[in-house]
């Protein structure tokens, strides 16, 4: 039989609709950054200081600096790379700023001009400059730095005692910082004092300040972590003339791209100062370098999912909430998240299952989650929140960045989605394969459609995904097999279809 061309209009109409609105519900909204649960990813370096605006072909005094580089797009902990460190200062304790210690002092690996007699510009002796421009060439080459010979370091020399806990490098001007959200500081550094027992080497700590120089409230733990580039375990040792034969002291260099504290500060304030100190002042051994200071947002990543993705009206399933660390794996205390279920939908337990040290609100017969006082300890990848819950009615529930509120110190989700439905019925005993082409099971008596349990394209979605007079919901992929079959004179009959010609 050929069916009415009148049928032709809708339903190519409907399978669009589908193919359109069912694409467009799934896209998580621009301000949403979900990434894989449980796989920590690299911080976004949003302050770097590379010393990139000093002199190539000479010495330099780190106070007679200026940070050039305007703006800069925030990026994944890349070491090399300035960012936002125009028109910056530096405040330096005079232990570390004494040019007779070769503290203090801006060079590159290839520098010439003013590191050898008669020509020196300071009282650093020549064989030291020689060292540092080694160590400046192990930090470019852990740091995967193309140009090694124009590297710029600080140096930290320490032929004199510089007396422990002293500044070596602060920012004079404060960073604008995002509220509610985790940062922390880092630096590269190579170090050539690093002994049999290690204990010659850097020992460095960062802090942050208040514009006006203060620690801020909850910085402190920032400064608890000591930055041994001797001792990380991601540390990475070169042989001595392995960097460039200007070496001339030590047999073997250590040297790391990404020393970072190993805590992170909720910002509350917006500007803040980063400030470098060392707590070996020694003159003994403690001989190294310093670059690419770094402010890193280290914000994790909350991410949620149902875990089943087809449930009956009245059944559980589990909401399932997982907060993933970044890459430095840094504790993160004090994140925070209300989450409210979609209409429709309830607590449907009272044992809430959690890895996460955190408080977790979760009545029975409640719409709201919430959980605070989170936080995820030294080490940590990843952990996860369990609440059973359940929906009464039959419709597509869809739970995303909109439906939290009262969000601390984590990335906003991409969108977790459930569908309750009736089991579809069974095929009609009187059904007979040679009655017709082709036949589809139908229902005397359709479910009632009830209330939607969401709005928007949600709602517009299973619309488009339900044959007119069947009440039953359709793959997408049957609507479109169908409008093909019209399009090219295929014949496709079935009882839903009968009904919807005759009410042309």
């Amino acid at each position: 039989m050929t069916l009415n061309r009148r049928l032709l209009r809708p339903l190519l109409t409907t399978a669009v609709a589908a193919l359109l609105i069912g694409s467009g519900s799934f896209s998580a909204p621009a301000s949403a950054v979900p990434r894989k649960p449980g796989q920590p990813a690299q911080p976004v370096t949003i302050f770097s200081e590379g010393f990139s605006a000093a002199p190539r072909d000479r010495v330099s005094l780190v106070t007679d600096y200026t940070g050039a580089t305007k703006g800069g797009e925030p990026r994944q902990n890349t070491p090399s790379a300035d960012i936002n460190n125009a028109g910056q200062r530096y405040v330096v304790a005079e232990p570390w700023l004494s040019d007779g210690s070769c503290n203090g002092i801006i060079l590159a690996s290839s520098t010439s001009a003013g590191v050898t007699e008669p020509d020196n510009a300071y009282d650093c002796p020549g064989s030291a400059y020689g060292n540092i421009r080694g160590l400046a060439t192990a930090v470019a080459r852990v740091s995967g730095d193309h140009d090694e010979s124009g590297n710029r370091v600080l140096s930290a020399y320490t032929l004199e005692g510089a007396g422990n806990n002293a500044t070596q490098l602060e920012t004079k001007t404060a960073v604008r910082l995002t509220a509610h959200r985790f940062y922390t500081a880092a630096i590269s550094a190579a170090a050539t004092s690093c002994g049999a027992d290690n204990d010659q080497g850097p020992r460095s700590r960062l802090r942050f300040l208040d514009a006006d120089g203060r620690l801020l409230t909850g910085a402190s733990q920032i400064g608890v972590s000591v930055l041994d580039v001797c001792r990380d375990e991601h540390s990475v040792s070169y042989a001595r003339s392995a960097l460039g034969g200007t070496m001339t002291e030590g047999s073997r260099v250590r040297a790391n791209a990404r020393l970072s504290a190993r805590a992170a500060l909720l910002a509350r304030d917006t500007d803040v100062r980063v400030r470098l100190m060392n707590d070996n002042g020694s003159e003994f051994g403690n001989k190294g370098v310093i670059d690419n200071l770094r402010i890193l947002d280290v914000t994790p990543q909350l991410d949620k999912r149902f875990s089943s993705a087809t449930r009956r009206p009245g059944q559980v399933t589990l909401l399932m909430f997982t907060v993933t660390n970044t890459a430095e794996l840094g504790a993160k205390d004090g994140w925070s998240f209300t989450d409210r279920l979609p209409a429709g939908m309830r607590v449907a337990g009272s044992e809430v299952e959690s890895t996460c040290a955190a408080d977790v609100t979760a009545r029975r017969g409640a719409r709201r989650i919430t959980v605070g006082a989170g936080t995820l300890a030294v080490g940590a990848r990843s952990c996860t929140i369990e609440v059973p819950v359940a929906a009464s009615r039959i419709g597509s529930y869809l739970n995303g960045p909109g439906n939290l509120g009262a969000v601390g110190g984590l990335n906003l989700p991409g969108q977790a989605r459930v569908v309750y439905r009736e089991p579809a019925a069974s095929p009609s005993a009187s059904s007979s394969p040679s009655s017709s082409s082709s036949s589809a099971p139908s229902s005397s008596t359709p479910p009632p459609a009830g209330p939607s349990a969401d709005s928007g394209p949600g709602s517009a979605a299973r619309a488009a995904q339900e044959l007119p007079g069947t009440g039953s919901a359709v793959p997408l992929w049957v609507l479109v097999a169908a409008g093909a079959l019209l399009v090219s004179g295929g014949v496709l009959v079935s009882v839903g279809l009968r009904r919807r010609a005759k009410g042309l």
